[in-house]
């Protein structure tokens, strides 16, 4: 089986299609296509796309200016594929109204309840077992099995956020208990400070994105301010310093583990010269 992923929300579902249809070219059986985005696409509603061409399927939230951020660039099209679950609206039929497939073979299965025949084979038909996650898996494709479960295409259980928490539960509980404190002392923060900024400027010398990526855009001030002040309790995993900063999944991958093992190597040999004291 081949699977895709893509992270970020692409910017037409053309790129979506594209992406996608990459994985079934390169297999004949089950292929799985997964795109990663930021939660914020959750908070955005359709209901904001009013302006600008509204036929335009790819349209932005709004008049986009060099400084839109990714949020406003968003567009209707890849938000309304992210919702397909919530809305209960087939994967497979948006692609097909996306595309403006009005064939007569295409439009054939608009009918929740028509059946598949070897004779009717549409844009919206499929011969595995799931069509796509939405719940309108088995509500407007009679031939589907079961909802779609994405446990059955991992070799392992599915990594959720409620795991997640359960593993940082387990590390706070195997530490030993001691009375917690809301903030870093202010006499242990410049030496922190120190560390972070001494290891920005060295990755950015070496990095081969320096012209491009200029050091406030890996780890602003600001960053470091908010990972300064936090007890050394509340690092628990390198998703607690992405939680901190209220970066992306796309910074988290690249950059919160590096950080957390700065923090957590400074607070291990802070204790531990606190201790010869």
């Amino acid at each position: 089986m081949a699977i895709v992923c893509t992270v970020g929300l692409p910017s037409t579902t053309v790129d979506t299609l594209q992406r996608g249809g990459r994985a079934y070219r390169n297999s004949d059986k089950v292929a799985l296509f997964v795109n990663f985005y930021d939660p914020w696409v959750d908070d955005i509603s359709l209901d904001e796309y009013q302006s600008g061409d509204l036929m335009d399927p790819d349209r932005p939230r709004t008049v986009l200016k060099s400084t839109s951020k990714r949020r406003d660039r968003a567009s209707y099209s890849s938000v309304k594929l992210v919702k397909c679950k919530e809305l209960c609206l087939c994967v497979r039929k948006f692609y097909a109204d996306y595309l403006g497939d009005r064939s007569t073979e295409g439009m054939s299965f608009l009918s929740s309840f028509s059946m598949l025949t070897s004779l009717n084979i549409t844009a919206l038909a499929f011969f595995g077992e799931f069509c796509c996650d939405s719940p309108a898996d088995l509500l407007g494709h009679p031939t589907a099995t079961r909802l779609f479960d994405l446990g059955k295409f991992l070799p392992g259980p599915v990594f959720t956020e409620e795991k997640a928490e359960e593993l940082r539960k387990v590390a706070a509980a195997s530490k030993p208990k001691a009375k917690r404190k809301g903030y870093r002392p202010k006499a242990d923060r410049s030496a922190l400070d120190f560390r972070l900024i001494k290891w920005l400027k060295d990755f950015h010398a070496m990095d081969p994105l320096r012209t491009v990526r200029p050091p406030y855009y890996i780890l602003p001030r600001g960053y470091r301010v908010k990972l300064l002040i936090p007890h050394p309790n509340q690092f628990v995993a390198p998703n607690d310093v992405t939680r901190i900063v209220g970066e992306s999944e796309v910074w988290h991958s690249e950059w919160a583990q590096i950080i957390f093992d700065i923090i957590q190597k400074y607070d291990t040999e802070l204790v531990a010269h606190k201790r010869r004291k």
